[in-house]
């Protein structure tokens, strides 16, 4: 069992082009201030194209070993999570791999599979969306241990449940005593 304790993290957005109006006057000049949930879309579909076969192939021989997880979601509370333009990268690995160099990879996956998505529509280059990089691949920082958190859990849940089992042997041989009885002459 390989135990990652460690991670690294990434994120880009994905910016549509300038949009125009029918007469060519700039609508949206600056494509940043086009940026909405509504155009999430583009962001979520490239997320789901990095965690393809072929994507998988291209990470596990960058950095054998490694895990990760790609989203285009926006925590914004329990229960909250909207769709962005930003995709998150966040890379798990051992001491043994690299998770820099996997979120590296990653980037470079979501930059080839934006532009093969947009081939694929039939896109025209001067109308691509572009992929900007917000957060290099970070260091790899050393995260908690699930294990030692599972294990934390098990020894609390057994805990718990000796106590449990000891209040009900308690009410169990309570309702079994024999009280003495007064007899009255």
């Amino acid at each position: 069992m390989c135990i990652r304790d460690r991670a690294s993290t990434a994120s880009a957005v994905v910016i549509p082009p300038p949009t125009y109006s029918s007469t060519g006057d700039t609508l949206g000049a600056n494509p940043m201030l086009n940026l909405s949930p509504e155009k999430a879309q583009l962001a979520g579909i490239l997320a789901t194209s990095m965690s393809s076969q072929p994507a998988q192939a291209v990470i596990a021989a960058a950095a054998p070993g490694v895990d990760y997880k790609v989203s285009n979601t926006i925590d914004l509370g329990p229960s909250n999570q909207q769709p962005s333009p930003q995709v998150s990268i966040l890379v798990l690995c051992s001491a043994t791999s690299d998770c820099q160099a996997g979120a590296s990879a990653l980037l470079d996956v979501a930059r080839d599979n934006l532009v093969k998505l947009q081939v694929g529509a039939s896109v025209s280059p001067e109308n691509w969306a572009s992929l900007t990089v917000l957060q290099e691949p970070t260091a790899p920082v050393v995260t908690s241990s699930s294990a030692m958190k599972s294990a934390g859990s098990m020894a609390v849940a057994a805990l718990l449940a000796g106590i449990i089992g000891l209040l009900m042997y308690d009410a169990v041989s309570y309702t079994h005593l024999t009280l003495p009885t007064i007899c009255s002459v």
